[in-house]
């Protein structure tokens, strides 16, 4: 899936990187080794070509994304769009 904005969020003392997915309202938690990684120190940012993998069901109007612990992705999820990605 498509990354549509990645960005880090600073709250009580601690520090949390997020991706938000093209087309869909929801924010992922990724590694911060990750985000790090594929976009530096940038708080804020709108990456071209990056994709997370990520298991998705759908069911007529319905999507349901399966994440580790909810809404966290584990390492290695982000990765470098595919030519074909959607």
């Amino acid at each position: 899936m498509r990354i549509w904005s990645a960005f880090v969020d600073h709250y009580k003392a601690s520090t949390y990187f997020y991706v938000n997915l093209d087309g869909y309202p929801v924010k992922f938690e990724i590694p911060s080794n990750d985000y790090l990684a594929a976009f530096g120190p940038v708080e804020r940012i709108h990456p071209r070509n990056y994709c997370v993998r990520i298991t998705v069901q759908r069911a007529g109007k319905a999507v349901r994304f399966l994440a580790h612990n909810g809404l966290s992705l584990p390492e290695g999820s982000l990765e470098r769009c595919p030519a074909s990605a959607s």
